[in-house]
């Protein structure tokens, strides 16, 4: 397993890269949330403090109501220019890019994927909820018909032995990481078929992994229509 090579380690490199690694480690530290629910124990929210004391090579991490792998967390640090989610001897348990917003990854221990976040919401998940309050409704596509919260359970159920048919309800975009900044694979278009390997949850509503052809990416499931209604952009198939 790969041992980690900290940036906090490279003051003999130069100032100046040590000054950039500090600002790099100091902005990433903090309290993360995971809202997956598979992650969830002892009836709390996953809550991860990478806090920014030493620990040997590392800095050490904490996790509370954490499961599925991030139960082993025990350090933090950089590997290859990514957050790099550490057991107690620094093995890797996953590699996370993103912003200091939301970070995302692949949990290398449970084979699950990863998205942490912060407490405070972002403007977009405000505004989003603020349009689902104010219809009492997330619709369809650009339909009229509020879609139904009984699809959420069958949703978050997707495996990679048992995917979940969908049908996406809008032209959506297909993004390489379950973030709203992250680089776009491919444009889908309205009432595309893709089958749904694994479902997360998060403030700004549900992920899902797909695949399309021979292209794999995340779709995310909610979004607002010309800044008013909340919308889905996908729902349940039947084959």
């Amino acid at each position: 397993m790969k041992r980690v090579l900290l940036a906090i380690l490279m003051a003999a490199a130069g100032p100046a890269m040590s000054q950039s690694a500090a600002d790099y480690l100091q902005a990433f530290s903090g309290e993360w949330y995971s809202f997956d629910r598979a992650r969830a124990q002892n009836g709390g929210v996953c809550r991860v403090d990478l806090t920014t004391e030493p620990m040997g090579n590392a800095l050490v991490a904490k996790a509370e109501n954490c499961g599925a792998g991030m139960d082993l967390l025990g350090a933090w640090g950089i590997v290859d220019g990514q957050i790099a989610m550490l057991s107690d001897d620094q093995r890797v348990l996953a590699l996370m890019g993103g912003n200091q917003v939301r970070m995302t990854g692949d949990d290398l221990s449970s084979r699950r994927s990863l998205i942490l976040e912060r407490r405070q919401p972002s403007g977009f998940v405000v505004s989003l909820q603020q349009a689902i309050k104010s219809q009492n409704c997330l619709y369809i596509g650009y339909t009229a018909d509020c879609s139904n919260k009984e699809d959420v359970s069958p949703l978050l159920s997707a495996k990679a032995d048992a995917q979940v048919h969908l049908q996406t309800a809008t032209r959506v975009n297909l993004r390489e990481q379950p973030r709203r900044d992250a680089p776009v694979s491919l444009v889908l278009d309205r009432l595309t078929k893709a089958d749904a390997t694994e479902c997360l949850t998060a403030t700004d509503g549900i992920w899902c992994k797909v695949t399309v052809g021979e292209t794999s990416g995340w779709l995310a499931r909610n979004a607002i229509r010309q800044k008013k209604w909340a919308v889905t952009t996908f729902e349940l198939s039947g084959s």
